[in-house]
C-alpha cells in the first residue's frame, strides 16, 4: 500500500493540471483595441465589445436579450428588482448554494425561504418547493450546481401554477441545456457569473438573460444608474455596469468555450465509465440534460468505505496527491447571516416554516467533493491520474486520520 502524499509519500501526480482561466493572442489584441479607443467603461450602453458579447451569448444560450453587469451576485439582485420584488416578498432558494444566492434576495429587500435539495443533483427539491409556496412568494430561484441542473420541468410547472417568477441562478451553467433549452432561459431571468473560476471568465462580471423586452429594459436601467431604457421609466438603480475591457475578454472566452465544453464532457464520460472505486459515487446525468457543461464536477464518498473519513478529509488527501478540488457548499440556511429572516418567517408562519435542519443538504456537505474543471482539460491522462489517486486514498483510508 502506497504511503499517502499528505503523510510524506510520493503524489500520484506531480505535474500540474492546465491553468485556468486561459487567454489567447486574440484577447490581447481585443484589449488593445479597446484601450486604443475611448470606450473603456460601460457607459453609454452598449459599447462595441459589449454589443458583440451580449448578442452572441444570448444567441448561444437561446435567449433574446442579455444585459451585462458587474457580477453574478449583482445580476441576481437586479433581476429581482426588475421584477418589482422587495419588502414583504418571499423568494424560495435552495439550502445548498454559494451565499450570494440568498444574499441577493436580502439585498433586494425580500426574504429568502430555504428548501432542501435532491441528493443526486444538489438542486432544490421540487416537492419542498411546492410546499413552500405561499401568497407572499414572488419567485423561485433554482441553482444549477456542478454538472447537474435543477428539475426545470417540475419547477416551471410549480411556478406557473403559483403565478410566480423563475430567476435561474445559472452562475456555473454556461452551455448547459435541458431538453435542448439553454440554462437561464426557462423563466423570467437567468443569471450567469464570469468570475475567474467559472467556465466563461473575465475576472469578474455577470450576464442577465431574458426573453422579455420590458424586463430587459428594466434590468438595463437598474444596472446603468436608473437611466430610462426603451421608452420605459427611470428606475432606482446604481452603477452595476461591466466594462468594455471585460466584455472584450468574454468575446474571446465565448469563442473558445464550445471546444472546452466538449473536452470537459468527454473527460467526464471517461471518468464515469472507469471509476469503479468502492464508496465513490458519481450521480448519473438526468436524461433530460441534453448538453453537459460544468465549471466544477461533483462526486460523493461513503465515509464507511473510507474508514469513517468525511469528504473534507478525502478532499485534502486528493489535493496532496495532485488533484485540484473544491470544498463543498455548506447549508446556507444555517448561516448566522440569515438567522433574522428565518426568525421572522417562523414568527409569521409558525415554527415549521423554516426547518431547523436540511437533512439532504447537510449529508451532502459531509460527503461531497467538487473537482476543479481543469482536471477535465488534460485528456485521458488527467482522468487516469484522478482515478488512481481516488483508489490510492481509498486503499490507504485507514491512515487518513494519522498525523503527518
Amino acid at each position: 500500500m502506497s504511503k499517502l502524499a499528505m503523510h510524506g509519500g510520493h503524489p500520484v501526480r506531480a505535474r500540474p493540471y492546465p491553468t485556468w482561466p486561459t487567454y489567447a493572442p486574440d484577447d490581447v489584441r481585443a484589449l488593445e483595441e479597446v484601450l486604443g479607443g475611448d470606450a473603456w467603461g460601460g457607459h453609454p450602453v452598449p459599447r462595441p465589445a459589449t454589443r458583440r458579447f451580449t448578442t452572441d451569448f444570448a444567441r448561444y444560450q437561446g435567449a433574446r436579450h442579455c444585459v451585462l453587469t458587474s457580477s453574478g451576485t449583482t445580476g441576481l439582485e437586479v433581476a429581482l428588482r426588475a421584477l418589482g420584488i422587495g419588502e414583504g416578498d418571499e423568494v424560495i432558494v435552495p439550502c445548498l448554494s454559494f451565499v450570494a444566492t440568498a444574499a441577493a434576495v436580502i439585498s433586494a429587500g425580500a426574504r429568502p425561504v430555504f428548501v432542501d435539495v435532491v441528493a443526486a443533483t444538489s438542486a432544490m427539491d421540487p416537492d419542498h418547493v411546492a410546499a413552500a409556496v405561499t401568497p407572499r412568494t414572488r419567485a423561485i430561484m433554482p441553482v444549477h450546481l456542478a454538472q447537474h441542473m435543477a428539475d426545470m420541468d417540475r419547477l416551471t410547472a410549480i411556478a406557473r401554477k403559483g403565478g410566480v417568477a423563475i430567476v435561474e441562478d445559472a452562475a456555473q451553467a454556461h452551455g448547459q441545456r435541458w431538453r435542448e433549452v439553454g440554462a437561464g432561459c426557462f423563466g423570467e431571468f437567468g443569471i450567469f457569473s464570469h468570475q475567474d473560476s467559472k467556465g466563461m471568465a473575465a475576472g469578474e462580471g455577470g450576464s442577465i438573460l431574458t426573453s422579455d423586452e420590458h424586463l430587459a429594459h428594466a434590468a438595463e436601467s437598474i444596472v446603468d444608474c436608473g437611466r430610462a431604457r426603451g421608452g420605459g421609466p427611470s428606475l432606482r438603480g446604481g452603477n452595476h455596469r461591466m466594462t468594455d475591457l471585460q466584455a472584450a475578454l468574454l468575446n474571446g472566452a465565448l469563442t473558445r468555450f464550445p471546444a472546452q465544453r466538449e473536452m470537459r464532457a468527454a473527460a467526464a464520460a471517461h471518468l464515469e465509465s472507469t471509476c469503479t472505486i468502492p464508496g465513490v459515487t458519481i450521480a448519473p446525468a438526468d436524461p433530460r440534460l441534453t448538453r453537459l457543461s460544468f465549471s466544477r464536477f461533483s462526486l460523493t464518498i461513503e465515509p464507511a468505505e473510507f474508514a469513517g473519513a468525511d469528504g473534507m478529509t478525502v478532499r485534502r488527501a486528493l489535493e496532496a496527491e495532485g488533484i485540484p478540488c473544491w470544498a463543498p457548499y455548506p447549508s446556507v440556511g444555517h448561516y448566522d447571516l440569515f438567522a433574522p429572516w428565518a426568525a421572522l418567517l417562523r414568527q409569521r408562519h409558525g415554527a415549521d416554516a423554516v426547518p431547523a435542519g436540511f437533512d439532504t443538504g447537510d449529508a451532502l456537505w459531509a460527503r461531497q467533493i467538487y473537482l476543479r474543471e481543469n482536471v477535465f482539460r488534460d485528456g485521458t491522462e488527467g482522468i487516469v491520474d484522478l482515478v488512481e489517486a481516488l483508489a490510492k486514498v481509498h486503499d490507504a483510508a485507514g491512515a487518513l486520520g494519522d498525523q503527518p
